[in-house]
């Protein structure tokens, strides 16, 4: 740790020198534990070392050829001229850059300095493995922004977040377009950031690129001058509602019930004039909709989806459940669970019903009357004999008794 951030021990920058080239698999894990503690200081750490973590898998032999000596030489080198991390600053916005390769992805996460330039605070970088590897290309480069939001999330959970993603196409995977599969699960993890998507073709991104180009920019499978270069086109429309409303029903975005919760849930962004305040708690309240296939769904508790019903829907929706052949004039809190298993929501579901029960002429003129609550018990206290005498009569007794008495008069103290 310095004044002007946080460095790498040029002590164990020089233990690392002098480690010698891995002659087995213990020795290949004993070098990979001790370069691993410093990955986030290395840009594309995950590409560099590929070649040598290849050497671990099972019924692969530690052979070094001229591509694995050279990720040796390199990794080195990468520590030797590593940069100095930043220190964050949690009342600004964080930047996240996020790429991938046909092998692995990599993020990096800055802050801008006083000025004005991009400072790096951690560095990002994960194998791809199994059914990762069959991901598309784009679908990769999404991936490799879910997985930097996971890394960098202690940085980064209660702050503002620009995450900047190679093409516009990526940010439309990571909206609502497709709710079910890895897809679904992306977006629901990523909903919990308060989280700005925007393509790098929409920045100068002078800082990522001289911090980049120094490193691994090859193995990210960018261009980085392009990034750097590339200024919005004057006449080009913003990538906002008018391509999302094709992939909703219109009834959504004209509801003042879901009007935001899907303008959020397509675009990720709320409208600049939004406060604080209000925009946080329209992303918590946004994180139990889904959008799917022009429908939007509400999930409960157990994850089943539920559709949503626009204020014009849920008269006939009442009438059906209640007195329909759906209903049998239940009560209120069988009808309302009789919708809700039927698969529909709205957020005043059963506030709604209830009114709509009572309401309802035949079931005020023929249901059962409603048992009154039992009045509460008073307890009695005396303080002495005789202060309070309790009587009754008891009868009239069929037969009598054997004097002829049919009452009997009873007295307690």
């Amino acid at each position: 740790m310095t004044k002007d951030g946080v460095k790498i021990d040029p002590k164990r920058v020089e233990v690392i020198n002098s480690i010698p080239l891995p002659r087995n698999k213990k020795e290949v894990q004993v070098f990979l534990g001790r370069i691993n503690f410093l990955r986030r200081f290395i840009p594309s750490y995950a590409e560099i070392v590929r070649y040598i973590t290849d050497m671990l898998k099972k019924g692969a032999e530690v052979k070094w050829s001229q591509e694995s000596r050279k990720a040796f030489a390199r990794i080195k080198a990468s520590f030797a001229e590593a940069p100095v991390l930043a220190r964050p600053d949690y009342s600004k916005t964080f930047l996240i850059f996020s790429f991938a390769s046909p092998h692995t992805v990599a993020g990096v996460l800055l802050q801008k300095n006083q000025e004005g330039y991009e400072q790096p605070i951690a560095f990002f970088s994960h194998v791809l493995h199994n059914a990762e590897l069959k991901y598309n290309i784009l679908e990769k480069q999404a991936y490799a922004l879910v997985k930097s939001l996971k890394a960098f999330r202690m940085y980064v959970l209660q702050s503002h977040i620009t995450a900047y993603v190679p093409t516009t196409a990526v940010k439309d995977i990571l909206i609502q377009g497709d709710s079910e599969g890895k897809r679904g699960r992306w977006i629901a993890k990523i909903q919990e950031y308060d989280l700005d998507i925007r393509p790098t073709k929409l920045i100068k991104g002078q800082g990522l690129a001289k911090i980049l180009s120094e490193s691994n920019h090859q193995a990210l499978g960018i261009n980085l001058s392009m990034i750097a270069s590339e200024e919005p086109d004057k006449g080009e429309k913003p990538q906002g509602l008018e391509m999302a409303i094709q992939k909703i029903h219109v009834k959504y975005l004209t509801s003042p019930w879901y009007k935001e919760i899907v303008e959020y849930l397509l675009t990720l962004s709320c409208p600049p004039s939004c406060s604080k305040a209000k925009y946080r708690a329209l992303r918590l309240k946004s994180q139990r909709y889904i959008v799917a296939n022009g429908q939007l769904y509400w999930k409960d508790p157990s994850g089943i989806l539920l559709l949503c019903l626009t204020e014009s829907e849920v008269g006939n929706i009442l009438m059906e459940f209640h007195e329909g052949i759906y209903g049998g004039h239940y009560s209120w809190r069988a009808t309302a669970h009789k919708i809700s298993k039927a698969g529909f929501y709205w957020h005043k579901l059963f506030g709604d019903v209830f009114i709509w029960v009572r309401a309802c002429d035949k079931c005020q003129r023929f249901a059962e009357k409603q048992k009154s609550a039992a009045l509460p018990l008073i307890p009695v206290h005396v303080n002495e004999p005789f202060q309070q005498w309790g009587i009754d009569f008891i009868g009239e007794i069929h037969p009598p008794s054997s004097g002829q008495h049919r009452w009997i008069l009873t007295a307690t103290d």
